[in-house]
């Protein structure tokens, strides 16, 4: 852990507790995939448990410390009677701030990275969350200052553990979780500016990492998911294009026609460029209102559910198209 690196961030980010709570947990008890809204600290107090985030499990036994960044995903199946703290909070950089710093914070951030450890001298930490809980619900505004004083004490402590162990935290995979973000949420109108807020994180990294890694934009993938879906829909159920369109994001079935129609253009370009084929798109035309002749066979798969989702939509009597390749 670079902790130069994350003491410069903490000094210089506006801290904002959201919630604090205490829960007991009985034995054979579960949590399934709570999605952390923020950054969070869980602390358990007593009993043993085994805990995820997201992929990572974690067997905690009496005192443990875990920390996840916003969006990741928390399990936990208890061995025993489980009591634990959870800290919610958001780190906002203050702004402006010097561009070093914004680097600094797409490079090494300490509020979205994962990591859990036994700590070595736990009354300490126990005793400060115990405090911040009890001053969280006196609700008065003295009250709330001195939960904030009492965060940074609980932080300055942890980190100070953490860089005596040698933990090193894990940095959390962002192109995984916009994947998982995608999927979840695609039935909801999402931009990419959406998608960066909520993992906070720039637009710019996120398309620079999310392209190296998938080979496409987030948004391209968002709407082959969306494709999956409508194809699916028109396939196996009598919906009607207005509702297909309602629920795989799109506001009214013309706009999902137009959808499927671009997606026609874009594959067949795609398709050309990979097999050295010099097919311009002013040569693609997409036609309304006229039998589809195109064969199926020898076209890659992406194309074939593109076409799919068009001859569905034919079939609602809604739309109907040929594509002429000249």
């Amino acid at each position: 852990m670079k902790l130069n690196d994350h003491i410069v961030l903490w000094n210089h980010v506006f801290i904002q507790v959201m919630d604090v709570r205490h829960k007991k947990m009985d034995k054979g008890e579960e949590l399934r995939s709570y999605r952390l809204p923020v950054s969070a600290f869980l602390y358990t107090a007593r009993g043993s448990a085994r805990v995820w985030l997201d992929d990572s499990v974690h067997r905690v036994d009496r005192f443990h410390v875990l920390h996840g960044g916003k969006g990741m995903c928390l399990s936990v199946l208890t061995e025993d009677v489980l009591e634990y703290y959870i800290i919610l909070y958001k780190a906002t950089l203050a702004l402006p701030s010097r561009r070093e710093l914004v680097q600094l914070l797409e490079r090494e951030n300490p509020f979205q990275n994962q990591y859990a450890f036994a700590p070595h001298y736990p009354l300490p930490l126990y005793d400060k969350v115990k405090l911040l809980e009890q001053e969280w619900y006196k609700g008065s505004g003295l009250g709330k200052l001195h939960v904030k004083a009492l965060f940074h004490h609980f932080v300055f402590e942890l980190l100070h553990q953490l860089d005596r162990q040698g933990i090193q935290p894990l940095k959390p995979d962002l192109v995984a979780q916009a994947v998982t973000y995608i999927r979840e949420h695609f039935s909801r109108p999402i931009t990419l500016e959406s998608i960066a807020e909520d993992l906070e994180c720039s637009t710019g990294h996120l398309s620079r990492l999310f392209k190296s890694k998938m080979h496409t934009s987030p948004i391209h993938y968002l709407g082959q998911i969306r494709a999956n879906r409508t194809a699916e829909l028109l396939m196996q159920t009598d919906a009607t294009l207005q509702e297909i369109a309602e629920r795989v994001g799109y506001p009214d079935a013309h706009s999902l026609s137009v959808a499927a129609s671009r997606n026609i253009r874009d594959y067949l370009l795609y398709d050309s460029k990979k097999n050295g084929s010099s097919i311009s798109r002013d040569k693609i035309r997409i036609c309304p209102k006229r039998s589809l002749n195109m064969p199926f066979s020898g076209q890659p798969s992406h194309v074939i559910l593109i076409l799919i989702i068009n001859i569905g939509i034919m079939r609602k009597g809604i739309f109907s198209c040929t594509v002429e390749a000249k």
